[in-house]
């Protein structure tokens, strides 16, 4: 099994902000947790398969990493958009790191359907307030949606029609790296919306329902491959649930 502290990625010049929280390094296939910290998918995956009890604690917020994200395709097209000189070479290192486990890295594409800043504003876009993502935050699915737009109770669904989900009333948290992602792509709508709507105080609703202890639940895609995986709620210890069975 590869080691993630053994493998070197230089870091360029990409800053701190853009570097996965537990390796430092530049964010590739980035992953956004429910509490708005960006990881590298191969890097979180790794937590997963070593936390002995259950779900893995973030390294930022402390905080239990109870959903396996899928990639974030906005954030992973704005670090290959803006960094690429930085990133060549990441594509095989993590497949490296995902073939020691008999895995595929997750299919995405390397650029926005569009050319462009417009493919950029349509991936920044909130599906739910059909405007610029403010304040935004990332769905296990990888959708961006703005803070604003989360409804009581969490998003049951992916809001975005194209992303089959099931999200059992996910309420993520503002997330800083996407922020800085929408403000640095563009600078003066975001400008604009923070002159518009303000700063939004910090929600007080759980990022997720609460689950019986006996229960399986999807938790997230957690595209492992080309494969839709999720895991077992007690317990990760690397057991897979595939499609309500183990597989």
């Amino acid at each position: 099994m590869a080691d993630i502290k053994d493998i070197k990625v230089p870091k360029g010049d990409v800053p701190e902000d853009f570097c996965c929280a537990a390796s430092g390094r530049p964010l590739y296939y980035p992953v956004v947790t429910d509490q708005g910290v960006a990881y590298c998918y191969s890097v979180l995956f790794e937590m997963f398969m070593s936390s002995p009890m259950g779900a893995p604690k973030c390294v930022v917020t402390g905080e239990p990493i109870t959903f396996f994200p899928n990639v974030c395709p906005a954030l992973h097209h704005f670090m290959l958009d803006v960094y690429k000189k930085d990133l060549k070479g990441r594509k095989q290192i993590e497949e490296t790191i995902m073939a020691s486990h008999g895995l595929k890295v997750p299919s995405i594409m390397d650029a926005p359907d569009e050319d462009g800043d417009d493919g950029f504003m349509e991936e920044f876009t909130c599906p739910v307030s059909k405007a610029l993502a403010f304040e935004p935050c990332c769905l296990s699915s990888g959708t961006l949606v703005s803070a604003r737009s989360i409804p009581p109770g969490g998003f049951k669904k992916d809001p975005n029609r194209l992303v089959a989900c099931a999200l059992h009333g996910q309420a993520p948290k503002k997330s800083n790296v996407l922020e800085l992602m929408i403000r640095t792509k563009f600078p003066s709508q975001y400008k604009a919306l923070e002159s518009k709507h303000g700063s939004l105080e910090p929600s007080s609703q759980p990022t997720c329902r609460d689950f019986g202890a006996d229960e399986h639940m999807h938790l997230g895609l957690g595209w492992l491959g080309w494969k839709p995986w999720c895991f077992l709620k007690a317990g990760f210890n690397g057991i897979f649930q595939r499609h309500g069975r183990l597989w």
